[in-house]
Formats: C-alpha cells, sequence, structure tokens
C-alpha cells in the first residue's frame, strides 16, 4: 500500500471539522490559525483560549462568510461570533432549549445551525437576526449540517435515521 502525501500552503487553508459525540470542533480563520471549540471547559481559542460565560457549552465552530468565527453554545441556547478583531458577539435564540449543535456558513450569506433539541435548523444573518424552520418529523434531533454540491444545505436526523435538506432561499 502506497500513501500519497499532498502538501496545501497553509495560508490556503479554511479547515473545517465538525464536533462529533462531544469531541473538540476545529476551524481555520483566514489567516489559517487553528481554533478549536472545547465544550468541557467552556471555551474558545487557538493556542490561547478565550473565555465564555460560565456554563456556554460551545460545541461546534464555522468560519463565516463575514470572515468571522461563528460557535454554537448548547448550553446557553445561544450562538456567537468572534470577529478578527477579537470581538465576541452572542446572540439568544428565540425559543429556550433548542439545544444549538451543528453550525456551517451557506452559500446565501448567513450562517445555519442545527437545533438538536428543538428539532429546527435555524438561519442567523451576520447582523444576529435568527429565522428557524421546523424539521417536519417529529423527534429527528437534527444533529450534524453541511452544504451540499447543489448548494443546499444537508443535515442529519440522528433520532430519526434520516438525511434531511433545507433549501437555501438566496443559493446562486
Amino acid at each position: 500500500m502506497h500513501l500519497k502525501k499532498r502538501f496545501v500552503p497553509r495560508s490556503t487553508l479554511f479547515a473545517v471539522c465538525v464536533s462529533l459525540l462531544g469531541a473538540p470542533a476545529l476551524a481555520a480563520d483566514t489567516q489559517a490559525l487553528p481554533w478549536v471549540c472545547r465544550d468541557s471547559r467552556g471555551t474558545l481559542g487557538s493556542i490561547d483560549e478565550l473565555a465564555l460565560p460560565t456554563g456556554a457549552g460551545p460545541v461546534s465552530i464555522t468560519l463565516g462568510p463575514d470572515l468571522a468565527l461563528w460557535f454554537t453554545e448548547q448550553a446557553a441556547n445561544e450562538v456567537g461570533s468572534i470577529s478578527t478583531e477579537g470581538v465576541i458577539r452572542e446572540f439568544d435564540l428565540p425559543v429556550d432549549r433548542g439545544g444549538p449543535s451543528a453550525i456551517v456558513a451557506g452559500l446565501d450569506g448567513n450562517v445555519w445551525f442545527t437545533e438538536q433539541t428543538g428539532n429546527r435548523i435555524s438561519r442567523i444573518t451576520p447582523e444576529g437576526v435568527v429565522t428557524q424552520f421546523a424539521v417536519p418529523t417529529e423527534g429527528s434531533q437534527p444533529n450534524a449540517i453541511a452544504v451540499g454540491p447543489d448548494g443546499q444545505l444537508w443535515f442529519t436526523a440522528r433520532g430519526t435515521h434520516k438525511l434531511g435538506k433545507i433549501r437555501a432561499l438566496s443559493v446562486p
């Protein structure tokens, strides 16, 4: 068996790894500096960690279309962002106990995330306006989310063993 190694210059990386089963989530910013969500300690950071409010429970992180890093705070029922200047903003979700989980930048210029316990897929604008979309099958527990090759958002329905798709309204 031969392994092929491929070199990608660090400055061109925009990597995102989604947290699965409580594992730390990882993203890279525009300068390819790594950031990690560590839900066991309630912190977000690169080499240094940035403290979030006690009980925030960060789960997943992604690079947003506004070049900020966006993250879910499951225990606090919030979504947050950190700008390239280090300014942290946090946004409450309109409905209690939604369980924000995975997060991804959509092609429509917004950030999309799953609400596992709320059974919703939600969109947040760079300004912090949240719109929630109910998953039609009760108990779906939407967990992971990704942009598919068709430009639409695909998610896993952990509770019903299905895949789902939500059509972003402004996909080119």
